[in-house]
């Protein structure tokens, strides 16, 4: 996963995957013969799931793979894809090339929204969402339909999240981690007693 310190190797299940796949698509209608473009390491459960298992595996979207992420502006123009994500740095660089795209993910770290208003003003609004590794990727997203900029938007349908009273943000779902391969410690450390994954994440849930 994307932590600091040592790499963890989260155990992902063909359950886990498939559920976070299903609520992905129950929120943002995924379709089938689409287009995206695979752009990070195949190791990043967001290129992974998204794109490989959910996309193309389950929605037989086409997949153009680059080798280097500098390259994605030239696919995007080429490729015109039906969906594509990317992390707040891309979207920053980003001025063209996504008019075809149904909808549009950011995630991983928060993006500023300078770049959010910069997008909608071109009609191209961007899901925010919440993730990680240990969650099979999206655990929370934006409907298209009622986006609210600087939030992440709600849960996927079936997965429960809470948040703690030091402000944790808790989750759980069966999407969550099988646990850290080989790592029983770290995984009890992660994952409690009643299921609950502690993502470290600080969180306020509003009335919607």
């Amino acid at each position: 996963s994307g932590t600091t310190g040592p790499s963890k190797a989260v155990q992902l299940t063909h359950s886990s995957v498939l559920f976070q796949t299903r609520g992905v698509a129950a929120i943002l209608g995924l379709q089938g013969d689409g287009r995206s473009i695979s752009y990070l390491p195949s190791a990043h459960v967001g290129d992974r799931c998204l794109t490989h298992y959910g996309a193309s595996l389950c929605f037989g979207n086409s997949v153009t793979s680059i080798p280097d992420h500098r390259q994605v502006g030239v696919a995007l123009v080429e490729v015109r894809p039906t969906v594509f994500g990317g992390v707040p740095r891309v979207w920053e660089k980003l001025k063209a090339g996504l008019d075809q795209a149904g909808w549009r993910i950011t995630a991983a770290a928060p993006i500023s929204t300078e770049v959010l208003q910069y997008f909608a003003a071109l009609g191209l609004e961007l899901n925010e969402g919440w993730g990680m590794s240990e969650s099979s990727c999206f655990g929370t997203l934006n409907p298209p339909d009622q986006i609210r900029q600087g939030t992440v938007g709600r849960p996927l349908p079936g997965v429960e999240v809470v948040v703690a009273d030091d402000g944790e943000m808790l989750v759980r779902a069966p999407l969550v981690m099988k646990g850290y391969r080989g790592d029983p410690e770290k995984t009890a450390e992660a994952i409690d007693a009643d299921g609950w994954l502690h993502t470290g994440d600080i969180a306020q849930i509003d009335g919607d």
